[in-house]
C-alpha cells in the first residue's frame, strides 16, 4: 500500500524486504519501516526537529503541542464551512489538498485504524499534514465492500473507536471541497490505485521474496499454500474494490452517471 504512493506527494513509511538473522540464526523476511517521528520529518521536510506539532489520532500529542490543531477544530465546529470566507480561513491553517488525498487513500484501503498521524511546523505559516501511517488494516478482504467514505463522515465518529470526524464531516458541506475531493478520488482511482498497477505492483513484491519463501515458512512452520492465497486476495482486492468504491461515491454525493465520467480510466 505504502509503495503504491511514490510519486503522489503524501508522507508515508518507506519500507524494503529483507531477510534477517540474529546471532547468525535465520529469523526469515522482516519488513524494514521508517518510524514516524520528529526526526522523520525533519529528514523529510527540512524543518528543526524540535519546533514541530506530531499528532496522532485524535489529537494525542507525540512532539509539540496540540493547541493550534484544537483552535482549528474549534473553528470547524463553530463556523458553518459552506461559506466560503469560512472555508478560505481553515485553508490557512492546514493543507487541504493533502488532508484530501489522506483520506481517499484510508477509504480506498478501506483502513479502518484510528491510528493516524498529522503535524505542522510551529511557525505562522505552518499548516497541519497528514502521514499515511499503519495500514495494517488495509486490503482485508472482509473490507473489499465496506463504505468506508460513509464511516468517516459519521457525525456520531467512526465505527471503530468511535474516532471524531468533525474535520471531514464539516468540510464535506463545502462545494469547493466537495468538488476537489471527488476529483482528487478520480486522479487516485484513474491512475494511482488503476487496477493493473496494483496488480503489477503486488506481483512485483511478491516476486522479491518469492525465493525466501518457502525457507521462511519452514522457519515459522507455515504453509506455503497460506501464502498463495494471501497473494490472491490481495489481487482480488486490486481487481474488486474501485466498483465498490465508484458506486459509494455516486451514493454519497448524490451524482448522476454524467458527473461520474471524470471517472474516465472506468468509462
Amino acid at each position: 500500500m505504502t509503495s503504491l504512493l511514490e510519486d503522489t506527494g503524501l508522507d508515508y513509511q518507506a519500507h524494503r524486504q529483507a531477510v534477517l538473522y540474529i546471532n547468525g540464526e535465520y529469523w526469515g523476511i522482516y519488513n524494514i519501516r521508517e518510524r514516524i517521528n520528529e526526526h522523520f520529518l525533519a529528514y523529510n521536510h527540512g524543518v528543526d526537529a524540535d519546533e514541530v506539532d506530531l499528532l496522532q489520532g485524535d489529537g494525542w500529542v507525540r512532539a509539540g503541542s496540540s493547541d493550534h490543531y484544537f483552535d482549528m477544530l474549534e473553528f470547524v465546529r463553530e463556523h458553518d464551512m459552506s461559506q466560503p470566507e469560512n472555508y478560505a480561513y481553515v485553508k490557512t491553517q492546514m493543507d487541504v489538498t493533502n488532508f484530501i488525498d489522506f483520506w481517499v487513500c484510508k477509504i480506498y484501503f478501506t483502513q479502518t485504524d484510528p491510528n493516524i498521524r498529522f503535524w505542522r511546523e510551529q511557525s505562522p505559516e505552518g499548516t497541519w499534514r497528514w502521514i499515511v501511517f499503519d495500514l495494517d488494516w488495509g486490503f482485508w478482504e472482509e473490507h473489499l465492500t465496506y463504505h468506508t467514505l460513509s464511516a468517516v463522515t459519521a457525525p456520531a465518529g467512526t465505527a471503530w473507536a468511535r474516532m471524531d470526524t468533525t474535520l471531514l464531516q464539516n468540510l464535506m458541506q463545502n462545494p469547493q471541497f466537495q468538488q476537489e475531493f471527488i476529483e482528487r478520488m478520480a486522479h487516485y482511482l484513474n491512475e494511482v490505485f488503476y487496477p493493473q498497477r496494483v496488480l503489477e505492483r503486488i506481483d512485483r513484491l511478491a516476486a522479491n521474496i518469492e525465493t525466501e519463501i518457502e525457507r521462511d515458512f519452514a522457519r515459522w512452520g507455515r504453509s506455503l499454500a497460506t501464502w498463495h492465497q494471501h497473494i490472491d486476495i490481495l489481487r482480488r482486492f486490486a481487481q474488486e474494490r474501485p466498483a465498490h468504491l465508484l458506486r459509494h461515491i455516486q451514493q454519497y454525493f448524490s451524482l448522476q452517471d454524467e458527473d461520474m465520467q471524470i471517472f474516465d480510466a472506468w468509462e
